[in-house]
Protein backbone atom coordinates (compact mmCIF):
# COMPACT_ATOMS: atom_id res chain seq x y z
CA UNK A 1 0.00 0.00 0.00
CA UNK A 2 1.27 3.41 -0.87
CA UNK A 3 0.22 6.91 0.04
CA UNK A 4 1.87 10.03 -1.30
CA UNK A 5 2.37 11.67 2.09
CA UNK A 6 4.38 14.37 0.35
CA UNK A 7 1.06 15.89 -0.76
CA UNK A 8 -0.44 15.99 2.73
CA UNK A 9 -0.38 19.53 4.16
CA UNK A 10 0.30 18.14 7.66
CA UNK A 11 3.90 16.82 7.79
CA UNK A 12 2.84 14.56 10.68
CA UNK A 13 -0.13 13.12 8.79
CA UNK A 14 1.14 9.55 9.08
CA UNK A 15 0.97 9.89 12.90
CA UNK A 16 -2.73 10.81 13.05
CA UNK A 17 -4.79 8.35 15.09
CA UNK A 18 -6.96 7.27 12.14
CA UNK A 19 -3.93 6.79 9.90
CA UNK A 20 -2.09 4.75 12.55
CA UNK A 21 -5.17 2.57 12.96
CA UNK A 22 -5.28 1.98 9.19
CA UNK A 23 -1.59 1.12 9.21
CA UNK A 24 -2.20 -1.38 12.03
CA UNK A 25 -4.73 -3.07 9.73
CA UNK A 26 -2.04 -3.34 7.04
CA UNK A 27 0.34 -4.90 9.56
CA UNK A 28 -2.34 -7.38 10.63
CA UNK A 29 -2.71 -8.42 6.97
CA UNK A 30 1.07 -8.64 6.46
CA UNK A 31 1.05 -5.84 3.89
CA UNK A 32 3.85 -3.32 3.48
CA UNK A 33 3.31 0.44 3.58
CA UNK A 34 5.33 2.60 1.20
CA UNK A 35 6.14 6.10 2.42
CA UNK A 36 7.38 8.88 0.16
CA UNK A 37 8.51 11.74 2.39
CA UNK A 38 10.09 14.77 0.76
CA UNK A 39 10.70 16.94 3.84
CA UNK A 40 12.70 16.35 7.00
CA UNK A 41 9.51 16.65 9.04
CA UNK A 42 7.77 13.97 6.97
CA UNK A 43 10.77 11.66 7.29
CA UNK A 44 10.78 12.16 11.07
CA UNK A 45 7.08 11.26 11.16
CA UNK A 46 7.69 8.07 9.13
CA UNK A 47 10.48 7.06 11.52
CA UNK A 48 8.17 7.64 14.49
CA UNK A 49 5.41 5.62 12.80
CA UNK A 50 7.90 2.76 12.29
CA UNK A 51 8.77 2.92 15.99
CA UNK A 52 5.11 2.87 17.01
CA UNK A 53 4.20 0.05 14.60
CA UNK A 54 7.11 -2.43 14.72
CA UNK A 55 5.03 -5.16 13.03
CA UNK A 56 4.36 -3.04 9.94
CA UNK A 57 6.89 -3.34 7.11
CA UNK A 58 7.53 0.21 5.91
CA UNK A 59 9.37 0.93 2.68
CA UNK A 60 11.02 4.32 2.55
CA UNK A 61 10.98 5.34 -1.10
CA UNK A 62 13.71 7.17 -3.01
CA UNK A 63 16.46 6.81 -0.38
CA UNK A 64 14.42 8.98 2.00
CA UNK A 65 14.88 11.93 -0.37
CA UNK A 66 18.54 12.89 0.11
CA UNK A 67 19.52 16.49 -0.70
CA UNK A 68 21.43 15.53 -3.86
CA UNK A 69 20.85 18.72 -5.93
CA UNK A 70 22.02 20.85 -2.99
CA UNK A 71 24.97 18.51 -2.27
CA UNK A 72 23.69 18.53 1.31
CA UNK A 73 24.03 15.91 3.99
CA UNK A 74 22.34 16.80 7.27
CA UNK A 75 19.79 16.32 8.69
CA UNK A 76 19.10 13.58 6.13
CA UNK A 77 22.14 11.45 7.07
CA UNK A 78 21.27 11.44 10.78
CA UNK A 79 17.66 10.65 9.99
CA UNK A 80 18.75 7.66 7.88
CA UNK A 81 20.85 6.42 10.79
CA UNK A 82 17.82 6.73 13.11
CA UNK A 83 15.58 5.06 10.53
CA UNK A 84 17.96 2.11 10.21
CA UNK A 85 17.47 1.39 13.92
CA UNK A 86 13.87 0.42 13.05
CA UNK A 87 14.09 -3.18 11.86
CA UNK A 88 10.73 -2.88 10.08
CA UNK A 89 12.00 -0.11 7.78
CA UNK A 90 13.59 -0.79 4.41
CA UNK A 91 14.65 1.60 1.65
CA UNK A 92 14.19 1.79 -2.10
CA UNK A 93 17.30 2.73 -4.05
CA UNK A 94 15.61 5.06 -6.55
CA UNK A 95 15.25 8.73 -7.42
CA UNK A 96 11.93 10.43 -6.72
CA UNK A 97 10.04 12.83 -8.95
CA UNK A 98 10.86 15.90 -6.89
CA UNK A 99 14.55 15.01 -7.16
CA UNK A 100 14.77 14.15 -10.85
CA UNK A 101 12.74 17.22 -11.80
CA UNK A 102 15.63 19.34 -10.42
CA UNK A 103 18.61 17.09 -11.13
CA UNK A 104 20.00 15.02 -14.00
CA UNK A 105 20.94 11.46 -13.03
CA UNK A 106 24.56 11.21 -11.96
CA UNK A 107 25.79 7.95 -10.49
CA UNK A 108 28.81 9.73 -9.03
CA UNK A 109 26.69 12.41 -7.31
CA UNK A 110 24.29 9.95 -5.72
CA UNK A 111 26.96 7.41 -4.68
CA UNK A 112 27.67 8.79 -1.19
CA UNK A 113 23.96 8.80 -0.35
CA UNK A 114 23.52 5.22 -1.55
CA UNK A 115 26.65 4.12 0.32
CA UNK A 116 25.29 5.71 3.50
CA UNK A 117 21.91 3.97 3.14
CA UNK A 118 23.43 0.56 2.38
CA UNK A 119 25.97 1.03 5.18
CA UNK A 120 23.22 1.74 7.72
CA UNK A 121 20.46 -0.59 6.51
CA UNK A 122 22.52 -3.38 4.95
CA UNK A 123 21.73 -4.94 1.56
CA UNK A 124 18.98 -7.08 3.12
CA UNK A 125 16.88 -3.97 3.73
CA UNK A 126 17.63 -2.05 0.52
CA UNK A 127 15.92 -2.71 -2.81
CA UNK A 128 16.61 -1.32 -6.26
CA UNK A 129 13.71 0.44 -7.93
CA UNK A 130 13.49 2.28 -11.23
CA UNK A 131 10.64 4.73 -10.50
CA UNK A 132 9.77 4.48 -14.17
CA UNK A 133 8.44 6.55 -15.94
CA UNK A 134 9.09 9.46 -13.53
CA UNK A 135 12.84 8.83 -13.65
CA UNK A 136 12.80 9.79 -17.34
CA UNK A 137 12.73 13.42 -16.18
CA UNK A 138 16.33 12.98 -15.01
CA UNK A 139 17.78 10.33 -17.31
CA UNK A 140 16.96 7.38 -19.52
CA UNK A 141 15.83 4.13 -17.97
CA UNK A 142 18.98 2.38 -19.23
CA UNK A 143 21.23 5.11 -17.82
CA UNK A 144 19.59 5.01 -14.40
CA UNK A 145 19.46 1.21 -14.19
CA UNK A 146 23.12 1.01 -15.24
CA UNK A 147 23.88 3.51 -12.49
CA UNK A 148 21.98 1.52 -9.88
CA UNK A 149 23.78 -1.70 -10.80
CA UNK A 150 27.11 0.17 -10.75
CA UNK A 151 26.31 1.55 -7.29
CA UNK A 152 25.95 -1.99 -5.91
CA UNK A 153 28.77 -3.55 -7.94
CA UNK A 154 31.15 -3.52 -4.95
CA UNK A 155 28.83 -5.72 -2.89
CA UNK A 156 29.20 -9.48 -2.74
CA UNK A 157 27.12 -11.51 -5.19
CA UNK A 158 24.60 -12.44 -2.48
CA UNK A 159 24.33 -8.80 -1.33
CA UNK A 160 23.80 -7.62 -4.93
CA UNK A 161 21.15 -10.32 -5.36
CA UNK A 162 19.37 -8.99 -2.28
CA UNK A 163 19.36 -5.37 -3.48
CA UNK A 164 18.48 -6.29 -7.07
CA UNK A 165 15.50 -8.47 -6.18
CA UNK A 166 15.74 -10.54 -3.03
CA UNK A 167 14.83 -7.78 -0.60
CA UNK A 168 11.76 -6.82 -2.64
CA UNK A 169 10.63 -10.46 -2.85
CA UNK A 170 10.90 -10.80 0.93
CA UNK A 171 9.35 -7.45 1.91
CA UNK A 172 6.45 -7.74 -0.54
CA UNK A 173 6.05 -11.49 0.13
CA UNK A 174 6.37 -12.33 -3.56
CA UNK A 175 7.51 -15.93 -3.10
CA UNK A 176 9.88 -17.48 -5.61
CA UNK A 177 9.49 -15.29 -8.66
Amino acid sequence: MRHLIAYEPDPGWVLRAGVLESLRMLAHRHLAFEAIPITHQQLDAVIEAAQRLPDLPIVLNHLGRPPVPEHGWEPWASQITRAAACSNLSVKLSAGGDLVARWQWSTDQIRRYVDHVIGRFGPGRVMAASNWPVVLLGGTFAEVWRGITELVSGLSSSERAAVLGGTARRIYRLGNL
